[in-house]
């Protein structure tokens, strides 16, 4: 295994992290690799840092740019890496120093088109190496109960398959699935290993930890472009199907949930239009008779399934007055 690897990390604010997370990547087993720093417009001395342990290490290559937002840093780091191989690592996390030389080797092994590794360890998980097909549907539910197909971490790509495949700039939140599945549309074989390599820490101010008011429309459109993706691929069994359904009403109950918090905005007759867009969209009403509904409140889960959009925006109005 002598070939390059590209390990891309964007860069954002990330000073207090960022030394660990460049430490971690220089002490890889597997030397050949070069590290892609794109600093996205930094306020902190994340660029002096970047540029430090490039006079350090040659293989640290460092760009700049203004604030774009991650999927721009992302694809900056696409357009200049000259690796066979792709990986991504945030600038707040670290991994361990086996994680290129252990993905590599179940790849080349396995002639596999992408390695996939946890955030945390699955004690009772069996590793595997997959075509992605009916025959292997259990498989293909752990890696998205999981959510090992949704980020661009812990995983090791071709950059022959990437091609011209880029994160949509335009998203503030779900860029890496639509990445993710376009680049499952041109595999043949997927690999797990299970070992926890990759160290997640979450900021304070990371887009995971913010109200997101678009969150229904967003999340809907990542739901549809999932159950397309399992439809081309001739995958939509009845397991899939409710797995898909499980995820749009979690999306329906948590939009309907953020009507009722006191920082909304919305009036009486702008939530009662929410509620109304909610209860119309064909793939809400798809998922009623399909998703498993027992873990969430009876009263709510009646309201939305009979589109009683006066009663939820009336319970909206009184909760924001607590």
């Amino acid at each position: 295994m002598s070939d390059l690897v590209s390990i891309i990390v964007p860069v954002f604010n990330a000073e207090d992290k960022l030394e660990r997370c460049v430490d971690s990547l220089i002490a890889q087993t597997y030397k050949n690799v070069e590290i892609i720093m794109v600093d996205d417009g930094s306020e902190d001395n994340s660029l002096s840092v970047c540029r430090r342990y490039a006079e350090m290490d040659s293989r640290i290559r460092v760009f700049h740019f203004d604030n774009h937002g991650v999927s721009f840093a992302r694809n900056q780091g696409l357009e200049h890496a000259e690796g066979k191989y792709i990986s991504f690592v945030d600038s707040d996390d670290y991994v361990n120093n086996e994680l290129i030389e252990v993905l590599l080797r179940q790849m080349t092994d396995n002639k596999a088109d992408l390695a996939v590794s946890p955030l945390s360890n699955h004690n009772n998980a069996e590793e595997f190496c997959i075509g992605i097909s009916k025959d292997h549907i259990e498989q293909i539910l752990f890696l998205c109960g999981n959510h090992l197909i949704f980020g661009p971490t812990q995983k090791l790509y071709k950059a022959d398959l990437i091609g011209d495949i880029r994160f949509p700039e335009s998203r503030q939140y779900g860029e890496d699935l639509l990445f993710n599945l376009k680049y499952l549309d041109k595999i043949d074989k997927i690999c797990f290993v299970n070992r926890q390599m990759y160290y997640y820490c979450r900021r304070s101010d990371s887009l995971s930890t913010r109200v997101r008011w678009n969150m229904f429309e967003n999340d809907m459109e990542l739901n549809q472009a999932l159950l397309e993706w399992f439809e081309s691929k001739e995958m939509l069994t009845p397991e899939i199907g409710k797995y898909i359904s499980d995820r749009i009403f979690d999306t329906i109950i948590n939009s309907v949930c953020l009507m009722f918090r006191q920082d909304c905005k919305l009036t009486v007759g702008e939530t009662k239009e929410y509620y109304r867009g909610i209860t119309a969209n064909k793939l809400a009403n798809w998922s009623f008779d399909k998703a498993d509904t027992g873990k969430y409140s009876k009263w709510q889960t009646f309201l939305i399934k009979h589109k009683l959009v006066n009663l939820l925006t009336a319970a909206a109005m009184i909760e924001r007055r607590r």
